[in-house]
């Protein structure tokens, strides 16, 4: 056997008796080596939640995971199909947008008293998650019976179930915690998390102000696809390898995963602008969206897609984005560094969000169609104003976030089986 050295989090090196197995090392290397004792890694991603962003952040660190450490075995679990309640609370906030405009006032103030750090609304939530830790206990057991190395949560709901778990006691288990937005709420701030990942500095100082160690927190950015981190690419020869005119500018309208945007006003508005570009519109699910922009017809040349699993050629191609301002979406586009024009976020996270882009030089947020078309004429017009943003897009994006999480997840992993070990265990 040979002495393996790891990096801790912390910084302190601890050795480790291993053979070898294909594994990366965990802190800042790119070689690898051979280790195969003791057992791989197992870690856990999870979330509660049936849209996008939680989901897309747990794929990609997946991603990053097996390929620094090819023999860990990562899995996504959501904890919502596991449940008893027949409305987990992890998936509240996404129904309430679909239920009314009664419920939709609700998760509004929910989300302010949140950022707020309200103490009567932290003391019900967890309540909440009391009753709701009863109704998962199938998730429980799971945990209990596997014993995962780390647990890794992509979502405040799923931090707060398992935070409340290792509370009292039922799981023992390093928990990790990834913020998929540019502002954190008070949910987010959790006893039993050891380690976050957040999107930037200001991030950090939300979780401080509800009483998080800084020294807990790492600035890696929004984990994202490695595709993003990729080399840049030329505008013009990207724009011809989606058949769009190299010499046109070229506009790509954005409405997150489940496509929530009207896109046939948002399109109009900017087909009325006295000036010569193209546009591409994605609509992700939203089928019915893409086929009425397809039934229209535009002064510009307009292309209605549904999902694209090429976004990185789009966003490398485009000269702006039109867009909601949703986290993992917006990551995506500062890590390509691209100017964006926000438009309708959804109260809450994405107005936090939008007030965060603007802050930092890198969007404009349109406060109606018409602001809308003023901006996008503005800027389209003006190269420079343009390229600005595109320089503190680049300066704010993290391409490597998913890398930089990842490598910080294993070395937390591997201080767990040292811990048990030297216990006895």
């Amino acid at each position: 056997m040979m002495q393996r050295m790891i990096t801790s989090i912390s910084g302190k090196a601890t050795a480790t008796l291993v053979k070898p197995i294909h594994c990366a090392q965990v802190e800042g290397q790119s070689d690898r080596f051979e280790q195969s004792e003791p057992a791989p890694l197992k870690i856990w991603l999870l979330h509660g939640s049936y849209t996008g962003g939680h989901a897309s952040a747990a794929r990609s660190v997946k991603e990053a995971l097996e390929e620094q450490c090819s023999q860990a075995r990562v899995e996504i679990i959501n904890h919502a199909d596991l449940s008893n309640n027949p409305v987990p609370f992890s998936t509240a906030a996404e129904r309430a947008l679909e239920v009314g405009p009664i419920s939709k006032a609700l998760r509004n103030w929910g989300f302010e008293l949140s950022f707020e750090g309200a103490p009567l609304h932290r003391w019900l939530l967890r309540q909440t998650v009391k009753v709701e830790a009863f109704l998962t206990e199938d998730l429980l057991d799971r945990i209990q019976a596997e014993q995962p190395d780390v647990l890794v949560a992509t979502q405040a709901p799923t931090a707060d179930l398992l935070s409340y778990w290792k509370e009292v006691q039922e799981i023992d288990t390093p928990l990790h915690a990834v913020v998929t937005d540019f502002g954190a709420h008070q949910i987010w701030s959790q006893e039993g998390i050891s380690r976050y990942y957040v999107a930037a500095e200001s991030t950090r100082d939300d979780l401080a102000r509800f009483g998080v160690d800084k020294g807990q927190v790492s600035v890696t950015g929004i984990p994202i696809r490695p595709t993003f981190a990729r080399p840049p690419q030329d505008r013009s020869e990207m724009k011809k390898k989606l058949g769009l005119d190299p010499e046109k500018p070229f506009v790509l309208v954005l409405g997150g995963a489940l496509g929530a945007v009207n896109f046939n006003k948002t399109v109009g508005a900017l087909d009325d602008l006295p000036c010569d570009f193209q546009l591409a519109v994605v609509c992700g699910k939203n089928q019915g969206a893409r086929q009425a922009l397809e039934a229209e017809t535009f002064s510009h040349p307009v292309q209605a897609l549904g999902f694209v699993d090429n976004m990185v050629d789009y966003l490398d191609a485009c000269d702006l984005i039109v867009s909601k301002p949703g986290g993992l979406s917006t990551s995506e586009i500062l890590a390509r560094g691209r100017a964006i024009l926000i438009f309708d976020p959804i109260p809450g996270l994405e107005t936090q969000n939008a007030r965060r882009l603007t802050a930092a030089g890198v969007g404009r947020w349109a406060s109606d169609l018409k602001d809308m078309g003023k901006h996008a004429l503005d800027l389209l017009q003006n190269p420079v104003k343009r390229e600005e943003m595109e320089k503190a897009a680049l300066a704010m994006g993290r391409p490597n976030s998913a890398a930089d999480a990842a490598r910080q997840i294993l070395a937390a992993g591997w201080e767990h089986r040292e811990r048990l070990s030297s216990n006895g265990i």
